[in-house]
């Protein structure tokens, strides 16, 4: 019974996932395990958590905080010292690269 997790430390762009990527105790799923102000984030979807790591650092922790964390863009903004409409035209940035990841990702299929 082995359990290994990706485990990528905010900011940590240049970590390497054949180090650190196994499989859990079900042997088919895999987690990752993001970290986002100290919060473990656990994602068990390898394709989201692939596109969330493509993104810029600060686009990344926004969408882990809104969606992951429960918190709110007033609460995002307050916690990273931005403006409300900077966390949420920065929220929306990120959701749309993602989404072209997934367009792009499903053209190539």
């Amino acid at each position: 019974m082995q359990t290994q997790f990706l485990i990528l430390q905010y900011g940590a762009d240049d970590a390497d996932p054949e180090q650190v990527l196994t499989e859990d105790d079900y042997g088919d799923l895999y987690s990752y395990r993001l970290s986002v102000r100290g919060e473990k984030v656990l994602i068990r979807n390898e394709k989201l958590a692939e596109m969330l790591m493509r993104l810029q650092a600060r686009k990344r922790e926004i969408l882990l905080m809104f969606y992951m964390l429960d918190m709110d863009l007033d609460k995002i903004a307050e916690k990273l010292g931005i403006a409300y409409e900077t966390a949420k035209s920065t929220k929306s940035k990120a959701i749309g690269e993602l989404r072209k990841g997934v367009k792009k990702k499903d053209e190539m299929a």
